[in-house]
């Protein structure tokens, strides 16, 4: 908007059409409902600078014909008021034209600067009415759990959060942190956010990274409703089963590709797959900043599809820790409809929602930035040559990359003698769990 004003100059505008609208008592909301419309506006800064043109036009002609009169009176004594009077009409009829065009000008330049006024910065300006939209959207009612407090990480010194830790207790008796893996996959997550939405609560989505550039478009959806992203790796391998630098690439390659569906940085936030937490991993992560999460709760949801039992599992469970992070994922059918009367449930015992958020942004490594954005690509010219693929339970794809959507997470125990270990491939072992 740099060719249509300063900010300054445009937010100068707006105040302008503001009081022009309320001078004129036009209903609340209409100012929004003009910015969204640039010929609007120039329809009325067109009316502000052709009122301010028609009178200072009027007293430029009053002065004009008098002299006009005069002229003629003048050239009537000395023989040349045919020559003055046309000279005089002629400017006169110049000047209206001249007016005439510089009122449109400046009026489409004074347009602009109100489109600015309203626009400018424009993607600041557009994510702050989008949040302003999700949260205006969501008022809590007397039965709603809503959001307790929100705590501020700082994830600079490689935290550890979780029983398994116990080094950062953040939280009181009573005070629980939502937390969901593995997702995106829209037949399930659809359900948990609106669950979520309808009691006005928050929660931290730990995303798989293949997921992530499988549906970029549910990746937003999180952000846009208000709930935090984290990292559970690019394809939710055990990284005890992998060599440094192949566990490396899964936990980098997972921000990256999530960031990239995402369109901003994620959150510092990890969580190892099967919580299954490396020495060498853990402190590659403290060296990058970022945050671990273990869990306190666990609803075991990938172990069946009967949400009554996941309620169980978890006011059970909770009310023996009496507080702590929850454990979901929003692939699992049971969840998605367990989490309803769950919300419900945990509102009625007295329970308070923690939300978490990151003092910072993570940050990414480019070379995996690079593969992530091919991979983004490769996935959006699949599902344009593939519409109904999203209506699957899996993904559609030839080679090696192909993966089921529906996944369900298991950590493996130790298998007895002779027994062989699955392959590390999550995605591969889905079918079978």
């Amino acid at each position: 908007m740099e060719g249509c004003g300063s900010y300054r100059a445009g937010e100068v505008a707006a105040k302008a059409v503001e009081a022009w609208i309320e001078a004129r008592a036009l209903q609340p909301g209409v100012a929004q409902k003009l910015c969204a419309k640039p010929r609007s506006l120039r329809a009325i800064a067109q009316t502000l600078l052709w009122s301010l043109a028609r009178a200072t036009s009027g007293v430029a002609r009053s002065r004009r014909e008098r002299r006009a009169e005069d002229g003629d009176e003048l050239g009537k004594r000395e023989g040349t008021s045919v020559a003055r009077g046309l000279a005089w009409r002629w400017a006169r009829g110049v000047s209206r034209v001249v007016l005439w065009g510089v009122s449109w000008g400046v009026s489409g330049a004074l347009a602009g600067a109100m489109v600015a006024g309203c626009l400018a910065p424009a993607g600041a300006q557009e994510a702050a009415v989008a949040e302003a939209g999700a949260q205006d959207a969501c008022i809590p009612g007397p039965n709603a759990l809503g959001v307790s407090r929100t705590v501020e990480l700082d994830a600079s010194s490689g935290p550890r959060f979780g029983t398994p830790y116990k080094e950062q207790d953040i939280l009181a008796d009573g005070e629980v942190v939502l937390t969901f893996d593995d997702g995106p996959l829209r037949a399930y997550t659809r359900h948990v956010l609106d669950a979520l939405q309808a009691h006005c609560t928050k929660a931290t989505f730990f995303l798989v990274g293949r997921m992530a550039v499988t549906d970029p478009e549910m990746v937003r959806e999180y952000a846009r409703l208000g709930h935090t992203v984290g990292i559970h790796t690019w394809s939710h391998q055990n990284l005890h089963r992998l060599t440094p630098l192949r566990a490396r690439r899964e936990i980098e390659l997972g921000f990256s590709a999530v960031q990239q569906a995402l369109g901003k940085p994620v959150a510092p936030f990890f969580r190892f797959p099967y919580l299954a937490d490396t020495p060498s991993m853990t402190l590659h992560l403290q060296e990058r900043h970022i945050a671990i999460f273990s869990i306190d709760v666990d609803s075991k949801d990938y172990r069946t599809r009967n949400p009554e039992a996941v309620h169980r599992k978890v006011m059970t469970d909770l009310a023996r820790a009496k507080k702590g992070i929850i454990l979901f994922h929003d692939i699992q059918p049971s969840t998605a409809r367990a989490l309803p009367g769950l919300l419900a449930d945990l509102k009625a015992k007295g329970y308070r929602i923690v939300h978490l958020q990151p003092k910072a942004g993570a940050t990414t490594m480019a070379e995996f930035d690079a593969t992530a954005q091919q991979e983004l690509e490769r996935r959006q010219a699949m599902a344009a040559s593939q519409p109904l693929s999203r209506r699957a339970f899996t993904w559609p794809v030839t080679g090696v990359h192909a993966e089921p959507a529906v996944a369900r997470e298991r950590v493996r125990s130790t298998p007895r003698h002779g027994q062989r270990y699955p392959k590390p491939d999550w995605f591969s072992n889905a079918a079978r769990w």
